[in-house]
């Protein structure tokens, strides 16, 4: 099985954003994936998505850890859907909790149709995203039965960052997580399609579950 940096080439390998308070910025942005071997949707056969998309889309890494409630959760359950997939930590203070705040919003324009997707986070900080921690974000953001958040031992999370190629290195002295802040868009049949930066527009996703969840 490929990992899913070979899929995206060095778009997600380079793109490693800091949680701290610096206000890093995507260095690509969306548009800036096109030259690291993605192409717009309407390159690929799919002219009606908005999001960057993959030139050659493969079958998504295997997932499956628990959640914060204790609850097993498989990325395969999930076929028939569209999925948002990304990689947070709780106490990030940049790029996590606009991800957040961009899918909440995402699905709020989705309405009814938000039936159609799933929405799940991985932890990149074990030692901190305890079950107390993740209920608070997840209330926080308003995502509390909205969004699937996986936690695990550093040993358990370490293949699934290797698999999926994010970097999520120990924290520095300021608990600061420097980590890859990508949302993966990942098609019913189990495909990564796109790939949207921290700051994607929720519109675009709104735009693209549907034609997603056909896939």
């Amino acid at each position: 099985m490929p990992t899913a940096g070979a899929v995206l080439l060095t778009a997600t390998s380079l793109l490693l954003a800091s949680c701290g308070g610096s206000g890093a910025k995507d260095p690509t942005g969306a548009a800036g994936m096109s030259s690291t071997g993605t192409t717009p949707a309407s390159a690929v056969g799919h002219g009606t998505l908005q999001g960057p998309t993959l030139s050659r889309p493969a079958a998504a890494p295997a997932l499956r850890l628990a959640n914060y409630k204790s609850r097993e959760v498989s990325l395969r359950a999930y076929r028939g859907k569209a999925v948002l997939l990304t990689f947070i930590y709780t106490h990030c203070h940049n790029e996590c909790p606009l991800i957040a705040a961009n899918l909440h919003a995402a699905l709020s324009m989705l309405g009814r149709r938000d039936r159609d997707v799933q929405v799940i986070g991985v932890t990149t900080d074990p030692s901190h995203d305890t079950p107390a921690a993740v209920n608070g974000f997840l209330a926080q953001h308003k995502m509390i039965g909205r969004m699937q958040y996986l936690l695990g031992s550093r040993a358990a999370l370490v293949p699934v960052w290797r698999r999926w190629d994010i970097k999520a290195p120990r924290p520095n002295g300021k608990d600061v997580v420097g980590h890859t802040a990508l949302v993966y868009g990942i098609s019913a049949t189990g495909k990564i399609m796109t790939v949207y930066p921290a700051n994607f527009a929720p519109a675009q996703v709104a735009h693209d579950v549907p034609i997603l969840a056909r896939l």
